[in-house]
C-alpha cells in the first residue's frame, strides 16, 4: 500500500514547507481519514484527541469552504478554545492590504455564550 503524503491529499505545497520545516512530514490517521471526505463534500462531523492535527484539518475545510461559496461551523468544547481559534481563524482567513496588515476578518464569526462577533460570517466559530 503507498505511503499517503500531505501533497497525495492535495494540502499546497506552502503549507507543506512550512508543516515540514516543524517536523511534520506524513498525516496523521485522522487527517488521512478525514481529508478526503471533506475533498468528497457534504457535511462532516469528526472528534479526535488533542495532537492529532485537527487545525490543519478545519483549515483545510474553511479553504474549501470559502473556495467554494459555502459556510462552516467549527464546534470548541470550551470557551476559551473558541476565542483561541476565532483569532487562529481570522488571522489565517481574514483580509490584509498590500503591507501585509489585517483590515477585516468578514469571513470568521464568533458565537459563545455572551459574544457574538460578526455572526453572519460564513466560517462562525462556536
Amino acid at each position: 500500500m503507498a505511503e499517503i503524503t500531505f501533497d497525495s491529499l492535495g494540502i499546497q505545497s506552502s503549507i507543506t514547507a512550512r508543516l515540514t520545516e516543524k517536523g511534520i512530514t506524513l498525516p496523521t490517521p485522522v487527517q488521512c481519514q478525514v481529508i478526503p471526505a471533506i475533498q468528497k463534500g457534504g457535511d462532516l462531523a469528526f472528534q479526535s484527541e488533542t495532537g492529532t492535527g485537527k487545525t490543519l484539518i478545519a483549515k483545510y475545510a474553511i479553504k474549501d469552504a470559502l473556495d467554494n461559496g459555502k459556510s462552516i461551523i467549527y464546534l470548541s468544547p470550551l470557551k476559551a478554545l473558541s476565542n483561541e481559534k476565532y483569532l487562529d481563524f481570522a488571522r489565517s482567513f481574514g483580509n490584509y492590504d498590500k503591507d501585509g496588515n489585517l483590515i477585516d476578518t468578514k469571513n470568521v464569526g464568533l458565537i459563545t455564550g455572551d459574544t457574538v462577533i460578526n455572526g453572519t460570517a460564513p466560517v462562525l466559530v462556536m
